[in-house]
């Protein structure tokens, strides 16, 4: 099962009625962050710990939700098809947030995660130097949801149909923990 879930715009506002205070909440197996002004999610298994994480340059037109989780901070983003902001605006506050992050937390992990539509993977990893793990269509023919971490830390990523209504397949990122067995018989 996944430490964390992303729901992203089209999920929440199509999908979900729902009512949550806007930071964490308990539920018995998941913890949930939302940011209201901005339809984003990230749900966690409740035995992890959940903290938001506020870049000191805020700014509330991207929406970007950004939360530590046991220790990895995790960026949730919704890239819009058409935007209100150029997309070198967003790439430099994105780039902006991470230099701040490997600042404040250097040996921390951070993971950002969403759906980036026609924001150039490309660019993002220049500014970054990020790996990005997804690679295959995620709706229809084009691959607009995307996981990119800032050092290795998955050695799995599959892209699956959703368990929600959405024209969107789901993508689950995480490492396989099974441990090989020998067989001993001589």
């Amino acid at each position: 099962m996944s430490e964390f879930n992303r729901l992203s715009n089209h999920l929440l506002t199509d999908t979900f009625n729902i009512s949550i205070p806007p930071l964490a909440i308990e539920k018995p197996e998941f913890k949930a962050r939302i940011a209201r002004d901005i339809k984003l999610a990230l749900y966690v298994r409740s035995s992890l710990p959940l903290s938001a994480w506020t870049f000191s340059g805020d700014d509330r037109t991207f929406e970007l939700l950004c939360s530590c989780v046991n220790g990895t901070f995790i960026g949730s983003l919704y890239h819009p098809p058409r935007p209100a902001y150029t997309v070198q605006s967003l790439l430099n506050y994105i780039e902006q947030c991470v230099v701040e992050l490997n600042r404040d937390y250097p040996s921390s992990n951070i993971v950002l995660a969403g759906e980036f539509n026609l924001l150039p993977e490309s660019a993002l990893v220049d500014r970054t130097g990020f790996d990005q793990l997804v690679q295959q269509p995620t709706r229809g023919v084009n691959t607009l949801d995307l996981v990119f971490v800032s050092r290795p830390m998955y050695d799995v990523t599959r892209v699956v149909d959703s368990v929600v209504k959405s024209d969107h397949k789901a993508v689950i990122v995480y490492n396989d923990q099974r441990v090989a067995t020998c067989n001993k018989r001589k």
